[in-house]
């Protein structure tokens, strides 16, 4: 199945992706992709007229995104093109050709959820079933390398969709239900070979809801503290549902003498080495295990800027400590970005470690 979106925007003004993207995710969560993305002047009519026809021929659905004032018009344009009227506000159907017209923002998300995607799964007999693998840090040729593999294999018969946000990947392979399964397991193997260092889940779970399920099976509990990442770590678990069963508590030991009162960090680690070091992050972890009677460990201090600190180490630059009662592990990592991105990068890394380390 072919499909293609058409977004109609004021030219004169940004186009906020914002406004869109939420559709688009709607779709592709219902396991149904966009083959092709247009954007156009909401009055450039001779060029809207071009796309319906080239949509016309060439999908089999059609979704345009407008705003409400102008929708009235495209409907019209879309009924004379494939010759049928709008069966819904929303939807018209010739058989084997469907067009949508949806408005921008929450409102044509909702409706993509609830009507579109609805719609399209009786139309197609919910034909579409889909794997879901879930990694952190995959080098991006590494990924591209290991996408493209797949897709020798499995030729035209399988469809992809990634996406990647602060260094957490999101694979999502979707294919028909009469699909041989052989094909369906070699295109899994070949990420879970390829890939097998960075993958934390073949289904489609968040990092805080995979570790855990990997403490409760295992019996075990966790302590955050956390220096730069001001208790992003911990808010992730917190919105994991039953994380009381296992959050023993967390820190954000932002200040020296915070790290020094609870953590037990030595004065002297802070002095010679500052407080964005190895050793500052594993005396981090050491305190926790010391005295917050902890399983597992996670400690978290670097740099997100926009500007270093006294010592002048480079902006980017993280070190997560992840301890258990017998050995504490050390992991240094340098990420680009702005503020935001560097610790939202570390609050998944920090997660990720400390899911292996126990998985």
């Amino acid at each position: 199945m072919k499909n293609t979106c058409i977004v109609l925007h004021n030219h004169r003004s940004a186009l906020e992706p914002n406004r869109f993207t939420g559709i688009i995710d709607a779709y592709i969560s219902g396991g149904y992709y966009f083959d092709r993305l247009e954007f156009l002047p909401c009055d450039d009519s001779a060029a809207i007229r071009q796309a319906l026809a080239e949509a016309k021929n060439f999908s089999d659905t059609l979704t345009v995104i407008a705003d409400p004032p102008i929708q009235p018009s495209i409907k019209e344009q879309i009924g004379t093109c494939y010759n049928v009227s709008f069966l819904t506000q929303t939807t018209l159907d010739s058989g084997d050709k469907t067009a949508f017209v949806l408005p921008f923002g929450e409102n044509g998300q909702f409706l993509a959820r609830e009507e579109i995607v609805p719609f399209l799964d009786r139309k197609y007999n919910d034909r579409c079933a889909r794997m879901v693998i879930k990694a952190v840090g995959v080098p991006q040729e590494l990924l591209e390398e290991t996408v493209r593999e797949a897709k020798v294999s499995s030729g035209d018969k399988l469809n992809y969709n990634v996406s990647t946000q602060y260094d957490d990947t999101r694979i999502e392979v979707i294919y028909d239900v009469n699909s041989p399964k052989m094909l369906v397991d070699d295109v899994m193997r070949i990420f879970a070979v390829r890939l097998a260092a960075y993958i934390y889940a073949l289904e489609d779970i968040s990092l805080a809801e995979r570790l855990h399920q990997a403490l409760r099976v295992r019996k075990m509990n966790v302590s955050v503290a956390e220096s730069f990442t001001g208790g992003g770590i911990t808010k992730m678990l917190v919105d994991v549902p039953g994380i009381s069963d296992v959050l023993q508590e967390g820190v954000v030991s932002y200040s020296n003498d915070a790290k020094m009162g609870r953590l037990q960090v030595r004065p002297y680690t802070l002095k010679a080495n500052g407080a964005v070091s190895d050793d500052t992050a594993y005396e981090m972890a050491l305190g926790l295990i010391n005295t917050g009677k902890c399983d597992l460990a996670i400690a978290t201090t670097g740099l997100a800027g926009p500007k270093s600190d006294p010592s002048g180490k480079p902006i980017g630059l993280c070190y997560i400590a992840i301890g258990l009662k017998e050995e504490i592990y050390i992991y240094k990592f340098m990420f680009e970005g702005d503020r935001k991105t560097i610790t939202e990068k570390a609050i998944r890394h920090a997660l990720f470690r400390a899911y292996k380390q126990i998985k």
